[in-house]
């Protein structure tokens, strides 16, 4: 399944969690399916988000366009670096 198909379906179930703090609190309890990220992510989020999908068996894939567009594509007035899609 493509990202963007991904990301509209979670948001049609309601199962999408926003922002860095949170998916980080969730995926450390184990509670996501996957994580997208914006294709400007910083480097230190980007290898934690590595280290989640290596310990916690998270899937993670990257969004093409940047967090404002990600931001965007979420329906939100605010840039999206990181969301995660609840299990």
């Amino acid at each position: 399944m493509e990202v963007k198909d991904s990301i509209k379906a979670a948001m049609k179930e309601q199962k999408i969690v926003l922002g860095s703090r949170q998916v980080e609190s969730m995926a450390k309890k184990s509670e996501l399916i996957m994580i997208i990220y914006a294709s400007n992510i910083p480097e230190n989020t980007k290898r934690d988000l590595k280290y989640y999908n290596k310990n916690f068996g998270i899937d993670i894939k990257m969004f093409t366009g940047n967090s404002r567009q990600l931001g965007e594509f979420c329906g939100k007035p605010f840039n999206v670096i990181t969301l995660g899609i609840k299990k």
